[in-house]
């Protein structure tokens, strides 16, 4: 792993968060501690079948201060929000009249995941100038690892996996710090606030000291 620290100021353009198995309890932890001051667009991808992602969006709306919806097709991506994939189907987005908008399509032939890490990242890396964050939580399986691999080449990406010690299944993390595309691994209960530094240009200031 390394640490890119010319990446680490912002500002960013999006938060993109992936998981699979553990995932519900981990985002809600996740989004429990991070900083209201993280106010971006929040991309997050769940592994869920059709029907469950909805009620996902519903209770992380309820609790915390984001506005958390289901994502739709042309949704405008607003500071603030957050934007749960839905089950069954992709969520990619597009840049439209200088504006970031989301494509909600019914998955291809060959998708393994419904919805996919990998194709949300991989419709991020045809959109130029972005600055992602992204956050790879808890998993069964590789996905968002060959997604990470073509942002990094694309965009200014920097890329947290959650530790061995908290996921429930370290598979999706595994996977990608194995592939050398995360630039840090840190706790489950450390990430929401390592999110705030890096939003809030402080991350920098910490690594150089």
């Amino acid at each position: 792993m390394k640490n890119y620290y010319s990446n680490l100021t912002g500002p960013w353009d999006l938060l993109v968060i992936g998981t699979s198995t553990g995932g519900p309890a981990a985002l809600q932890k996740l989004f429990q501690s991070m900083p209201e001051t993280v106010a971006l667009p929040i991309l997050v991808v769940q592994h869920m079948p059709s029907g469950f992602t909805r009620s996902l969006a519903g209770r992380l709306n309820r609790d915390y201060s984001w506005n958390v919806k289901e994502a739709e097709d042309g949704d405008l991506l607003q500071k603030g929000s957050a934007y749960i994939a839905p089950g069954g189907r992709q969520l990619e987005v597009r840049r439209h009249r200088g504006q970031l908008v989301t494509v909600v399509s019914e998955s291809r032939t060959g998708d393994r995941y419904h919805p996919s890490v990998d194709v949300l990242l991989a419709s991020l890396a045809g959109v130029d100038s972005l600055r992602v964050l992204s956050v790879i939580l808890t998993g069964m399986g590789n996905d968002g690892t060959n997604g990470l691999k073509v942002l990094k080449v694309r965009a200014v990406l920097y890329a947290v996996a959650e530790s061995e010690e908290t996921a429930i299944v370290y598979g999706m993390p595994r996977a990608a710090v194995q592939a050398g595309v995360i630039d840090e691994v840190l706790p489950l209960h450390a990430i929401g606030e390592r999110i705030g530094e890096l939003v809030n240009n402080t991350a920098y200031e910490k690594e150089v000291k």
